[in-house]
């Protein structure tokens, strides 16, 4: 798989820095992403459509993400680039928590995040363990 994103860079590298960062997520979504799913599930409790199932879970996030980061950016595209980051981040953030608000799923998933956090920050800790 590490042969995979040296090629998926030197793939983007003819079109700067956007086509690298492309390249990457694209060869992580459609090659890299299938073959390590088909090798984590031919054995073991975990199978293959396990994993297919909890990623499709989470494409409604993805595709609102996308699309709402996407409609700001055009509004936003003579705005420097910090402020189209700002906007665009906040936005799509927005985005995600209304989505996350809607499907009873990842309600529950994002309700038991926060609870197991704040159990995390409520236990005290010691200093590191020598040993």
């Amino acid at each position: 798989l590490s042969v995979l994103v040296i090629v998926s860079y030197i793939a983007g590298l003819p079109f700067g820095p956007m086509g690298v960062a492309i390249a990457f997520s694209t060869s992580g979504l459609l090659v890299r992403l299938p073959i390590e799913y088909y090798f984590v599930g031919r054995c073991g409790p975990v199978r293959t459509a396990d994993l297919w199932g909890v990623f499709l879970r989470y494409l409604p996030l993805w595709i609102v993400a996308f699309g709402v980061t996407y409609v700001v950016r055009v509004m936003v595209v003579d705005y420097p680039p910090l402020s189209q980051l700002l906007l665009c981040g906040s936005v799509g953030g927005g985005g995600i928590i209304a989505t996350v608000a809607s499907f009873k799923y990842q309600r529950q998933v994002a309700l038991n995040f926060l609870r197991l956090t704040k159990e995390f920050l409520a236990t005290p800790r010691r200093g590191f363990v020598q040993g």
